[in-house]
């Protein structure tokens, strides 16, 4: 099959790094991938370093879309595209009028709880022009059938899936990694990889950190990523008095270097603020740690409470405390945890899962 995946977004981040695992696993498999990323993202300079055929689109809105639509459907022109597979804002629309220009299908992720209807060409485009939508979660099901208003028979849930760590290195990476950031032999890290936005919820793990500092416990917190909100958490940690025990990194690419300075994980996200699926929860399964999160969206498919982590009421400052002392306080219970963390990724969540149930929507669609 001939494949077009498109993205909108300016910075790497989940939606993005799965548009590159998605496009790695159906390479895998023989596909032909092209990769329609935002002209000048973090997503186009990515595909070009991992050797994609990739074609910047200028994604933008007030009447700005049918440029875009023109030089879409020109750079596709016979190369006989089979599949158009959109997943954020704009290119969702774009990508949907191209694949009806040129005659193939059209499949839209949607990786957040936020509806995708706004307005009347949203509805025209969820109801006549895309074939397919492929949320991540069961929760973005129910609000694609319930509020959107899409088809049941139209949507599946994929769940997202990662390639494996090597963590035969693991142990390798781990005291270069904790040397960076200052960590000592005895502290426990607790670490969170986010978009730094108001539905991810890192003031209440910044609250948590305090309480924890103020309890003498021999751990730090490592924040990893940047966002519109960077300079009031940092300004928080400050007020807090905690900002010698938080560390923020900002925006890093390493991530690979990062987790395996982290002894737990945790996911303090908002209810109904849009979380689905995170990819950074994916990870922390992936590398063997035990996992604190809020159960919002999809993340209850990620974590068996008391099995490979907590699932938490959010924006509950109190009990994630109560579960972070309890994992700080039982080298056991971290290292069980972990084990677990890493089978239960390894059962449900690994990229081969992710394409074959991709690849099998692809084929109906195409009446294989």
């Amino acid at each position: 099959m001939n494949i077009v995946l498109t993205n909108d977004a300016k910075t790497l981040a989940g939606g993005e790094n799965y548009v590159l695992f998605l496009a790695q696993g159906l390479t895998e498999r023989g596909h032909k991938v092209i990769i329609a990323p935002l002209s000048d993202s973090g997503l186009a300079d990515k595909s070009r370093e991992m050797n994609f055929d990739t074609i910047e689109i200028p994604y933008s809105a007030k009447g700005k879309e049918f440029k875009c639509v023109r030089l879409l459907t020109k750079k596709l022109a016979n190369r006989n595209i089979d599949i158009i597979h959109t997943n954020t804002n704009f290119d969702r629309t774009i990508g949907a009028v191209v694949a009806k220009m040129i005659g193939c299908k059209c499949v839209a992720s949607v990786h957040s709880c936020f509806s995708i209807r706004r307005n009347l060409t949203h509805w025209y485009r969820n109801k006549y022009l895309i074939h397919h939508f492929t949320p991540d979660g069961h929760s973005a099901k129910e609000l694609l059938i319930n509020k959107d208003k899409i088809p049941k028979e139209k949507v599946t849930v994929v769940h997202i899936g990662i390639p494996d760590v090597d963590r035969s290195k693991y142990d390798q990476i781990r005291p270069a990694s904790r040397r960076e950031f200052d960590i000592k032999q005895n502290e426990i890290v607790i670490g969170a990889v986010s978009r730094l936005v108001e539905f991810k919820g890192i003031t209440y793990l910044l609250k948590a950190a305090k309480i924890l500092m103020d309890q003498n416990k021999t751990c730090k917190t490592i924040i990893v990523g940047s966002g519109e909100l960077y300079d009031n958490l940092v300004g928080e940690a400050e007020e807090l008095g905690i900002n010698n025990k938080v560390i923020f990194t900002g925006y890093r690419s390493d991530l690979e270097r990062l987790y395996p300075a982290f002894d737990i994980y945790v996911q303090p996200s908002k209810d109904f603020g849009g979380e689905t699926f995170p990819i950074s929860v994916l990870n922390a399964l992936s590398f063997g740690l035990p996992i604190a999160a809020s159960d919002v969206g999809d993340i209850r498919y990620q974590i068996k409470d008391g099995y490979n982590g907590f699932l938490l009421k959010p924006e509950n400052v109190e009990e994630l405390t109560l579960k972070l002392n309890l994992l700080i306080s039982n080298d056991n219970l971290r290292r069980t945890m972990g084990e677990n963390s890493v089978k239960y990724f390894q059962d449900n969540f690994t990229l081969d899962k992710m394409i074959s149930k991709m690849e099998n929507i692809y084929k109906l669609l195409l009446g294989e």
